[in-house]
Order: C-alpha cells, then sequence, then structure tokens
C-alpha cells in the first residue's frame, strides 16, 4: 500500500494523471444516497446562495457512507469524485497533490476523523470540526493519519484508547464529519468549541507578555518571515519583560494554559501564532513578519476581540519597541 500511493502521489505531479479534474461531488449542490445530513449547526453561513440545495445555508454534520478517506489530509472521496466539503483547499490546488486512491485498505467500522494538516489547520480548521461532529454518537473510533505531537495531546485529552492512525488512504463503512464551506476558516462559533472542549486548561487574567519565537535558523521560511532578525528582536522583547517561548517544545495543553494567561502576545508569523485562540478577549496582539504577509491572524483577532497589530521586519525597530511596550 505505501508503495502504490507513493506511486500515485508522484504520478500526480507528472503531465499523466490518474484523474482528470471534473471528478468532484458537493453535497451542498447534489443529493447522493451515501451522505446523510445528521445535524445543522445554529452558525448561518455568509455565503449561502441560490445555488445550493435547500435547507443548506447552515454547517451540517453528515454521515458519510462507503467512502475512501486520505487520513493524513481529512480528504473525501466518495462514488470516484473528491468530496468538496471534506477540504478548504481549492480542487484546482489538490488536482497537483491530491490523487484519488486506486487501491485503499477496507475497514468495516465507523469513525471520526482528525487529519494532520500542519498545526495552524490543526487547531483553526481541523480539531473544532472534529469537536462537533465527535457530539454525534460519542462510541465511534477517531482516525488519525499521523502521530505528531499535538494530534497524541488532542487524541490522549479527547479521544483515549479510541484511535487508529493508518498513514494511508482507507476505505470506511461510515465517516461523521463538519462540513469544510470556504469562506468560513474559523468563526466565532468554532472559537466557543474549543473554549468549551479546553476550558479546564484556560487559567485568564494573569496579565503575561509572551514572545512566541522559532527555532528554525535558515531557508525561506526563516526569511519570509523575518526571522534574520532574530537576535535582535529577542534582545528586545526580553528587555521588556516578556517570557520568550518556543512552542514547538510544549505539550498542547501547556499552550493553552501559557496564551490563555497572556494580555500582549507577539512572534514571529507562523503556526504557533495560533495560540492566540487562548487568550482572553482584549488581548494585544503583533504579528511580526517579512514578505510572507496573509490575514490569518488578523482574522483570528477579530474573531478573539483582540487588538491587532502588524509590524514589518523592515521597519524601525525602536516601533517594535513601542508597540510592545
Amino acid at each position: 500500500m505505501k508503495i502504490f500511493w507513493i506511486f500515485q502521489k508522484l504520478l500526480s505531479r507528472s503531465p499523466f494523471k490518474l484523474v482528470k479534474a471534473k471528478f468532484k461531488f458537493s453535497a451542498r449542490t447534489t443529493k447522493s444516497k451515501n451522505i446523510l445530513s445528521v445535524y445543522k449547526t445554529n452558525e448561518l453561513l455568509i455565503n449561502s446562495n441560490y445555488k445550493i440545495l435547500p435547507g443548506n445555508e447552515f454547517r451540517r454534520i453528515l454521515k458519510v457512507n462507503d467512502s475512501v478517506l486520505n487520513p493524513r489530509t481529512g480528504i473525501i472521496w466518495i462514488e470516484d469524485k473528491l468530496l468538496l466539503e471534506s477540504t478548504l483547499w481549492s480542487y484546482e490546488d489538490l488536482f497537483k497533490f491530491e490523487p484519488k486512491p486506486i487501491f485503499p485498505k477496507r475497514i468495516n467500522d465507523i469513525f471520526y476523523s482528525l487529519p494532520d494538516n500542519g498545526f495552524f489547520h490543526f487547531l483553526i480548521e481541523d480539531l473544532p470540526r472534529y469537536i462537533q461532529a465527535k457530539k454525534y454518537g460519542d462510541k465511534h473510533k477517531t482516525l488519525i493519519g499521523n502521530d505528531s505531537k499535538y494530534i497524541k495531546d488532542a487524541m490522549n485529552l479527547l479521544s483515549p484508547n479510541s484511535v487508529e492512525l493508518h498513514k494511508y488512504p482507507v476505505k470506511l463503512k461510515s465517516l461523521f464529519i463538519s462540513e469544510k464551506i470556504k469562506g468560513t476558516l474559523f468563526s466565532l462559533y468554532d472559537l466557543n468549541i474549543l473554549h468549551d472542549a479546553f476550558r479546564e486548561f484556560r487559567k485568564l487574567n494573569q496579565n503575561l507578555k509572551i514572545f512566541i519565537s522559532r527555532k528554525e535558523d535558515k531557508g525561506l521560511k526563516f526569511k519570509s518571515r523575518g526571522l534574520f532578525r532574530k537576535n535582535e528582536i529577542e534582545a528586545i522583547v526580553k528587555g521588556l519583560g516578556f517570557n520568550l517561548v518556543y512552542l514547538e517544545d510544549l505539550s498542547l495543553t501547556q499552550q493553552i494554559d501559557l496564551c490563555s494567561k497572556a494580555s500582549l502576545i507577539s512572534g514571529f508569523h507562523g503556526a504557533g501564532l495560533a495560540n492566540i485562540v487562548w487568550a482572553n478577549s482584549g488581548t494585544k496582539v503583533v504579528e511580526i513578519t517579512g514578505s510572507r504577509v496573509t490575514s490569518h491572524f488578523e482574522h483570528l483577532s477579530k474573531i478573539c476581540g483582540h487588538e491587532f497589530h502588524r509590524f514589518s521586519i523592515e521597519s524601525d525597530l525602536l516601533y517594535l519597541q513601542k508597540l510592545l511596550s
């Protein structure tokens, strides 16, 4: 299975693809006998329009039968078509690296899925939806595609002794998922799901100042995130009384505990900054970045009610010092 799946992945990057781009399916526009809506959330989707099926204006929990799942990415194939509601990636991008599995291993069981698309996507995109889907039939197992530290931490808390690891595509009897809809990467609804699930680890209003650094010291990410001034900036924040932290050294619950205590969180652009979701509303957030400018942390700050600032690494460090004082 491993060798064949690697071959498929390599082939998907070549001019000779196994799947044509037209092979996609949306459960919001087309009915399927293999997809059952078991619950509709109270969250009204902002991008509903006349093209969707009636009653689809809310995010839904779906029971997907007789499907093929890539446990690593969470992407689902049903009726030989990629299910668009299983991913927030564009189909055009997926076509470049996500082939339709040809010989998946069959598992006759019912699951939830917690994929691993990197820590940011895990915390913001996948974890809230996993928790939401798991409310409907809590006795089923969770299928994971990677045993990274944060995935194992989450499973130890949310689904102990009920996890199966499969690194390659599998064909499942049934799978419960919470829909992924473009335009709703992270909402107040998702924030409340996280806070409710991990409320015992949040220690609010302790007025800490936290600076999230990175151990990375080379490569493109190093430059694009502004880390070429890492030593200068770390010296500034230490002088201002910040707790300088490397979150990759901490467990998930330690990250929640630490970041929930903060009244000011700053750091280099990167997945660690997603932990601002644990902080109390009104926390000051200062993102430091170079050429890599996205709206991710600005959006998260808006949902959380934080005060957001972005500092360009090309700017005068005196301005950063002022922002952090």
